[in-house]
């Protein structure tokens, strides 16, 4: 971590900011995403998981935004809002669905760099954590 805290407290990070979601549908179903990143939005990348054997997750790039993530001790707790373009489309491509059935899911927003994304800073390797945001 001490390697992605330098890079984004320089002027030129060598890389920009990519944003991964994680939604957890059910018990045995996670769906994985990402907002996109440049002028290829429309590719899928690899992540590897944050526990043990470090396995790549693929991330679909999908029109999606998270705003209002806070972190504080003290008042109200954050209220945040995720947006997804077109989501039952989106969604039921993947799985059959409706809005309501997102209500209560658990999802999980993993931030990094695009030069820490699998495939970019070890290509082919899987025997050392993903580098992230905490």
């Amino acid at each position: 971590m001490t390697d992605l805290i330098k890079a984004v407290q320089t002027q030129e990070p060598g890389s920009e900011l990519v944003e991964l979601i994680e939604l957890e549908f059910s018990d045995t179903t996670t769906l994985y995403f990402h907002s996109g990143i440049g002028a290829d939005a429309a590719t899928e990348i690899k992540f590897r998981e944050k526990i043990s054997p470090y396995d790549e997750k693929t991330y679909t790039p999908i029109p999606i935004e998270i705003k209002g993530i806070e972190r504080k001790t003290d008042g109200a707790s954050a209220r945040p809002t995720l947006t997804v373009a077109n989501v039952l489309a989106t969604f039921s491509d993947a799985i059959d669905m409706t809005n309501k059935d997102l209500i209560g899911k658990r999802l999980i927003r993993r931030t990094t760099l695009q030069k820490y994304l699998f495939g970019e800073d070890d290509p082919g390797g899987t025997s050392s954590p993903p580098i992230e945001f905490p």
